[in-house]
């Protein structure tokens, strides 16, 4: 590399690095590991990567570097799959259609054919009466000249079908 042209090195600094962040989300998607595997895998890369720059390998700590934003990746998207799968809402099973009662958690979000509102659900009624139970839903309301809908801000209690 030539330093006197002014730059400091590579021209996409971050490319690598968020290419094995990509890789991390894609193999923790396939593979299924738990969040504490992947843990302990970016532990070890982390304590690899300063071990190797104690060292002086720079091109060995670079890539145990990009081994542990890979770790990194793949952690990120355990931890999200698993509070995900732990949501109220992802484990409710309902055989009919049901009604949805709670305060808008964010304001609606404007689009060119739809509103999306993000509800906070308080409680469901599948026809057997209402029943407590937490978490977010996401809902898309397409525009109608017919039925347009109100003025909401968060916090605004919504009752959803």
């Amino acid at each position: 590399m030539d330093f006197r042209d002014g730059t400091l090195g590579m021209p996409f600094p971050l490319l690598f690095v968020a290419a094995s962040l990509i890789g991390g989300i894609a193999a923790a998607s396939a593979l299924a590991l738990p969040v504490a595997a992947w843990a302990g895998f970016l532990s070890a890369a982390l304590a690899a990567a300063w071990i190797l720059f104690a060292k002086g390998k720079n091109k060995a700590c670079f890539g145990t570097a990009l081994v542990a934003s890979l770790a990194l990746g793949g952690l990120l998207f355990a931890w999200q799959e698993r509070s995900y799968r732990e949501n109220p809402l992802y484990r409710l099973r309902l055989d009919a259609y049901a009604d949805f009662t709670g305060t808008l958690a964010r304001s609606p979000e404007r689009g060119m054919d739809k509103d999306i509102l993000t509800l906070r659900v308080e409680s469901a009624d599948a026809g057997s009466g209402a029943f407590p139970v937490r978490g977010r839903l996401r809902l898309s309301v397409p525009y109608s000249a017919e039925h347009p809908l109100p003025p909401l801000r968060t916090g605004d209690r919504v009752s959803v079908s």
